[in-house]
């Protein structure tokens, strides 16, 4: 991957993936605290987080209602799409339960972060339950870059593979099948 697909160099074009859900929908999010934003995340930062969109198209925890974020539906630009997804906090949010989203890439699709239930499996959750050392959301950028590019990818071959990652002791063997299969 190249510093301009991770973000480093050019500022990829943000979208929310969350935007193209409904109300009561359930998804994954991957989360920061708002002192982690950066331009890269990075593995140790990143909190996967089970929420729902809700009527206000706030996103929610489903483990205790709090408030995460709003859901960027559009914004002029960059920057403003960034401070959009935490203003008009809800008066019931506490400075310690907001989080940012790692997963404005706009090359993350919705159906990575939706889920059927409160808590099943999509491509996030997979990832995000992996023990490995590749950045996940580089990852997650490079996978939905090849659902997009429709490189005869799609996302139960997606869900398949990670399944079969999931399965594998040995560290190294899961960085070389990881390389060879899906990046």
């Amino acid at each position: 991957m190249n510093e301009n697909d991770s973000g480093s160099l050019g500022e990829p074009d943000l979208s929310d993936p969350f935007a193209a859900l409904e109300p009561g929908d359930y998804g994954t999010d991957v989360c920061v605290r708002r002192d982690d934003i950066a331009a890269e995340f990075h593995n140790e930062d990143i909190e996967l987080v089970r929420a729902y969109v809700d009527e206000h198209q706030d996103l929610r925890r489903v483990s205790d209602d709090s408030f995460v974020r709003n859901v960027v539906v559009d914004a002029p630009d960059d920057a403003a799409f960034i401070k959009r997804m935490l203003v008009d906090i809800p008066s019931d949010a506490t400075e310690d339960t907001l989080m940012a989203s790692a997963l404005f890439h706009g090359a993350i699709p919705s159906s990575f972060v939706r889920l059927d239930g409160p808590s099943g499996k999509n491509v996030v959750t997979r990832i995000m339950t992996l023990d490995i050392e590749t950045n996940k959301i580089d990852m997650l950028v490079s996978l939905g870059k090849a659902v997009q590019n429709q490189e005869g990818i799609d996302i139960a071959m997606i869900e398949s593979a990670l399944d079969n990652l999931a399965g594998l002791e040995d560290v190294e063997g899961i960085e070389q099948y990881i390389q060879q299969n899906l990046l």
